[in-house]
């Protein structure tokens, strides 16, 4: 059964035979969320809008009632996930944007980012939606840091080719300075 908070308090659309919801309609929940949308069945299912009533939006694909497909979904935080959702959670390739500029391109499981190659934008956050400037890693993650072998280019043009562990400059790797001097060794954090 649903919490008293979803049940619809306003419904505008069309009706199939035995009552069912079906078509493009407008369903205002009690707790204020708002959908703007296609259902079947008395079902969100097809394109739809979630608008919700502290923050946020879902635009995207829906399946069964659940937000599930390619879609967008927005926070009350200012971050917003572009890519798969399986049941509302980032699930498979995305792009999430952060409040702060930052961006994660990668590989989500059930809500998690996963382990593994991905790419991270960071903003100076001097401006949102990473338009500010920025430095770039791209390769392997643990743990939601960088970990393993990757590649960090900084906006003022220098670059560290090498390992990680933590999230900073371990192992063998070369740093190549925007002056153009280059410095190859061992790295330790």
């Amino acid at each position: 059964m649903l919490p008293r908070s979803l049940f619809p308090l306003r419904y505008t659309g069309f009706f199939s035979a035995g009552d069912r919801a079906d078509g493009t309609a407008i369903l205002q929940y009690a707790n204020g969320d708002l959908y703007k949308g296609q259902f079947r069945a008395t079902q969100r299912d097809g394109h739809g809008m979630l608008m919700f009533n502290g923050g946020g939006c879902y635009d995207g694909s829906f399946v069964r009632d659940a937000m599930t497909g390619v879609g967008e979904l927005s926070g009350a935080d200012g971050s917003l996930f572009k890519g798969m959702l399986v049941d509302g959670k980032p699930h498979g390739d995305g792009h999430l944007t952060y409040a702060n500029g930052n961006v994660f391109h990668g590989k989500w499981a059930f809500g998690a980012r996963t382990d593994g190659p991905a790419r991270m934008d960071y903003s100076d956050g001097a401006s949102t939606h990473g338009k500010g400037r920025v430095d770039t890693y791209d390769g392997e993650w643990l743990s939601e840091k960088p970990h393993g072998r990757g590649e960090m280019i900084y906006a003022d043009g220098g670059k560290y080719v090498g390992d990680w562990k933590e999230g900073g400059r371990s192992g063998t790797g070369y740093m190549t300075y925007a002056s153009g001097d280059r410095f190859e060794g061992d790295w330790f954090q």
